[in-house]
């Protein structure tokens, strides 16, 4: 069997995910908005997603997660994928 052969037959066995559904417009916007205090901007904080370091000031979101991410005025698309 080729890896191609492989590949194929792997794709062609269903296509059943078990990763949850694309968050809900509602759950998106409700998510809670701040300014990124002097302890977060000191603290090394960084963006989840880019991986920058939040400033002092910037808007970001905080998921269920407690993960933080650059907060612009609209949710970022990759949220409801």
């Amino acid at each position: 069997m080729t890896m191609d052969d492989l590949i194929t037959q792997l794709m062609d066995q269903g296509h059943v995910s078990t990763a949850p559904p694309p968050a809900s417009t509602d759950a998106i916007d409700s998510l809670p908005r701040f300014k990124a205090d002097r302890a977060l901007a000191d603290g090394g904080k960084e963006c989840t997603v880019c991986k920058e370091n939040l400033n002092l000031g910037d808007d970001a979101i905080r998921l269920p997660c407690l993960h933080v991410l650059y907060g612009p005025k609209q949710p970022p698309p990759y949220l409801s994928i």
